[in-house]
């Protein structure tokens, strides 16, 4: 019965598989700006669906896989704020460099602790 079983779901996986992912459609997501909640998020997500569908029915529904929302959490007004502006300075960069330039001083710093500690270690008299 398990062979049997095995057999089945391993014929038809392709089959289960390819008829769920249409290539030729394209899935549209709305992705929310600062400051919006997840519960608006989504109805504006169902209002674009409702415009889109208004316009052209028919064309939705051939060209049109789903319409989603990718909801994007919010932190607050400052928190949101600061997220925007450091993707507009890019300030990615940046903080990438200060923290490889922390790591270099931190890696340096442990190298010289390590060798006074074994310096140390080695002057001791041995009792």
């Amino acid at each position: 019965m398990k062979n049997i079983f095995l057999f089945l779901f391993i014929l038809l996986n392709p089959v289960i598989g390819f008829s769920t992912i249409n290539e030729c459609k394209t899935d549209i997501y709305f992705a929310n700006g600062i400051l919006t909640k997840e519960q608006d998020a989504i109805r504006n997500t169902d209002l674009l669906e409702k415009t889109i569908r208004n316009n052209n029915e028919q064309e939705m529904y051939k060209n049109i896989g789903k319409v989603d929302y990718a909801y994007n959490s919010t932190v607050g007004m400052f928190g949101d704020l600061l997220e925007s502006a450091n993707q507009i300075l890019d300030l990615n960069e940046l903080e990438e460099q200060i923290e490889k330039d922390k790591q270099t001083i931190h890696d340096t710093d442990l190298d010289l602790q390590v060798k006074k500690y074994k310096k140390s270690i080695l002057i001791l008299p041995m009792v």
